[in-house]
């Protein structure tokens, strides 16, 4: 089973707004589908999981989300329905660099005991990135955040450092690197 933004869509009927899509793309990513043996799981909720609006009052929806699986899973997991959010969760491969990550996975993991009802892996996967999403905001850090921060202190330092031509302060911000 894999499930998440595949930044692709199957048919036109995915799409709404502006440009016709690329019937070649689509085509592509069906058939990578194909080759795979992955069957779409379908979803419960909105027609479409991203959007975009302009100032020119137009607007494109899009199902870039999705959840696929092979033909074994779907025997194993029959009824099963998979709910796409609007904001799906993202795993960092930047968290991998902390051994603090492992454990919270295994945490999370282990710490739900309906094992025997036929949704528990959903249930286990939306409770492990729920965990995971907290440990970052609240033990590793919001690290895109930081940086965002970081970087509007070199901006400034950097104007300080033209305007005063005194460079110190900018120096020190990027030796903290």
């Amino acid at each position: 089973m894999c499930v998440g933004d595949f930044n692709e869509i199957i048919r036109q009927e995915e799409k709404l707004g502006r440009a016709i899509c690329n019937h070649r793309k689509m085509q592509l990513f069906r058939d990578v589908l194909d080759e795979c043996g992955f069957l779409d799981l379908g979803f419960v909720g909105s027609r479409f999981t991203w959007s975009k609006h302009f100032a020119d009052d137009h607007s494109i929806w899009e199902r870039l989300d999705r959840g696929v699986a092979n033909a074994n899973w779907f025997l194993k997991f029959s009824g099963l329905e998979i709910p796409l959010r609007k904001k799906m969760f993202r795993f960092e491969k930047m968290w991998l660099s902390d051994v603090r990550c492992a454990k919270m996975v295994e945490a999370s993991w282990s710490s739900y005991s309906h094992e025997h009802e036929d949704d528990a892996i959903i249930r286990k996967m939306e409770q492990c990135g729920k965990d995971l999403t907290w440990w970052n905001h609240n033990i590793f850090g919001n690290v895109r955040k930081e940086l965002a921060k970081k970087k509007e202190l070199l901006v400034v330092a950097e104007m300080e450092a033209q305007t005063h031509r005194q460079n110190a302060r900018l120096r020190a911000l990027k030796r903290r690197n």
